[in-house]
């Protein structure tokens, strides 16, 4: 599921920068960098819980 939304977000910004002339693209961009920062955030805990919990520390 987190997968699938970073490949969603990695749409999202190729369809953004496909209007490089829009004034308002750096705005969309920081706004999907936030929430691929966000996501990747919550998949790198995943991993780390995962492990903690299969005893690997």
């Amino acid at each position: 599921m987190l997968e699938e939304r970073l490949e969603t977000y990695q749409a999202i910004d190729a369809m953004i920068r496909s209007y490089p002339d829009s004034n308002d693209a750096v705005y969309w961009l920081l706004t999907l960098d936030y929430g691929i920062r966000k996501t990747r955030a919550l998949l790198d805990w995943c991993d780390a819980s995962l492990e903690a919990l299969e005893g690997g520390n």
